[in-house]
């Protein structure tokens, strides 16, 4: 759908849901727990944050928590809820203007207080460096890509300048009729983004920012739900590349969603969203599963092969058959490495190749327990080989790493590259289940942002 498409959904949808306003208060304020809910979740859980879905509902209605989490991942879940509220207040008033010192205010709320952080140099090497919050950044805030390149925000002396350039852009757009709020809450939220201007919170803080300036237009907030992350990136990646137009698109299609679930509210039908629920349900069940060992399976090879055939092969399955992964690599190489420890703890390895096949086939491998010794680990190794759209070499290559313990099994993308248990992608499973739709998106997701990134260089270049 193009864009003036969407824009004129998206004015349909408002027209329909102004009619059913205003709701009585019992929709309303069921729609605002949900908002309000899944706000909080979605946007603190893109940076890193842990707490589920149902530990956010359990902190932010009751205040009570559960699991182990960090201090600062709750104190600050705690500081953006606060924030949400006072975005939705000043929303309401149609007469107070958004500052830069509201926006310092924010930052400060969401963060609660100064802390400690692992950062890079200019130069690329890594330090560490305390915080400051609700002032602008004193220190570059570059990132290192995957690739290794750095890419760059605003220097901090250039700061306040284009600071102060943002919200001449916003002052001067505001009221424009040939501005839909969509285009400028989006075209805000990017500018934002790219300035980068807190030393910590400028994802959150333009999230909020983009749903004040919708919000005080009458339109429903967006929200940006973590599992759509790879997307939501993907489309801050082509902004990065000239094309403004896509991230409107974007946060547009997800305003339509927002529409829509407002609607429903109004007419006082269902507004509860299954995956969400299934999700949450399956998370709590592994938790439970993790802390009761005594109905765990423990470690036996035929325990360690059903993992191999019934969790890990599925997923390989399924990566070699993606089809955007087809349409840029000509080939995909896997081989299997599978360790064991025999007598006097002596470690063996055999391999089990899973053929390339131009067309992604893969030809699974039998596995049978009845193998020399114990099964320690498996190792295996993915090659996509031929990027399709150049004549340099560009095979990307990643390693899935399975160790087998006691009660479960550990699952880590690249193990040589981190430490088990600081990597992003490290998963702990017990032995009776398998690797969950979810936690297989975060893999896929981590190959297509590598090949997203080399595709963008291929296409600048």
């Amino acid at each position: 759908m193009e864009l003036v498409d969407i824009i004129e959904k998206i004015e349909r949808l408002k027209t329909e849901l102004d009619a059913l306003r205003p709701m009585s208060k019992e929709n309303e304020d069921r729609l605002w727990k949900k908002i309000r809910l899944d706000w909080n979740y979605n946007s603190n859980h893109i940076e890193g944050n842990t707490l589920t879905y149902g530990e956010t509902k359990l902190l932010l209605l009751f205040d009570k928590i559960t699991g182990d989490h960090e201090a600062r991942e709750i104190e600050e879940m705690k500081g953006h809820d606060v924030a949400l509220h006072i975005i939705r207040e000043m929303a309401e008033d149609k007469e107070r203007p958004l500052t830069e010192s509201f926006i310092k205010e924010l930052n400060k709320i969401i963060l609660v207080k100064p802390f400690w952080k692992e950062a890079i140099t200019p130069d690329g090497q890594p330090t560490r460096r305390l915080i400051d919050i609700g002032d602008y950044k004193k220190f570059p805030n570059s990132v290192r890509l995957q690739n290794g390149e750095i890419f760059p925000y605003a220097d901090p002396i250039d700061v306040h300048a284009k600071m102060e350039t943002l919200m001449a852009f916003y002052r001067k757009d505001e009221n424009k009729i040939e501005t839909h709020p969509v285009a400028l809450a989006a075209l805000f939220h990017y500018d934002f983004v790219r300035i980068h201007p807190f030393d910590d919170g400028n994802g959150r803080v333009s999230r909020l920012l983009m749903n004040y300036i919708l919000m005080k237009k009458g339109y429903p907030p967006v929200i940006i739900q973590s599992k759509d992350k790879s997307n939501y990136l993907f489309a801050l990646n082509k902004a990065d590349a000239g094309d403004n137009g896509a991230f409107v698109k974007y946060i547009g299609d997800q305003l339509v969603k927002s529409l829509e679930i407002s609607i429903k509210a109004a007419k006082g039908e269902d507004i509860e969203e299954d995956d969400d629920l299934d999700k949450e349900l399956e998370l709590i069940r592994r938790r439970l599963a993790s802390k009761n060992k005594e109905r765990k399976t423990k470690r036996t090879n035929e325990a360690c092969f059903r993992v191999l055939e019934e969790s890990i092969l599925p997923f390989i399955d399924r990566l070699s058959n993606d089809k955007t992964l087809k349409d840029f690599y000509i080939e995909m190489i896997c081989k299997m490495e599978i360790i064991t420890i025999g007598a006097n703890y002596r470690e063996f390895k055999s391999t089990v190749n899973i053929l390339p096949v131009n067309e992604y086939n893969i030809q699974k491998p039998s596995f049978t327990p009845n193998v020399f010794g114990s099964i320690k680990e498996t190792n295996i190794i993915f090659e996509f080989c031929g990027f399709k759209y150049t004549t340099k070499d560009s095979n990307l290559s990643f390693t899935l790493a399975i160790k087998f313990v006691d009660y479960q099994y550990d699952v880590v993308v690249n193990p040589q590259t981190i430490e088990w248990v600081d990597n992003p992608l490290y998963f702990s499973i017990p032995y009776q289940d398998n690797l969950i739709e979810e936690d297989q998106n975060k893999i896929l997701r981590e190959i297509k942002k590598q090949v997203l990134e080399f595709a963008i260089k291929q296409e600048n270049s």
